[in-house]
């Protein structure tokens, strides 16, 4: 049986704890305030339980997102599949 799209069972896989731990940049995409997608790439660290993100306080990005705001997070190899 497969896992369906949106489980939390899905951080579970080897391939997704492999690039949880990894170095790469994660993605991160969310609407600007004109309702335009804006993705960035973004420094994060998976604690276990959570994806943590780093970034200034000063960033664009800060100005539109809000607690509870909606975004999608990918994390990409580097190499083709």
């Amino acid at each position: 049986m497969t896992t369906r799209q949106g489980s939390l069972a899905l951080l579970e896989d080897e391939v997704a704890q492999r690039l949880l731990r990894s170095r790469l940049p994660a993605r991160l995409a969310y609407s600007w305030t004109d309702g335009s997608p804006r993705v960035v790439p973004i420094g994060f660290h998976w604690n276990g339980e959570e994806l943590v993100f780093g970034t200034p306080p000063d960033a664009p990005k800060m100005k539109v997102l809000r607690d509870g705001d909606r975004v999608a997070v990918s994390i990409d190899t580097d190499e083709m599949p």
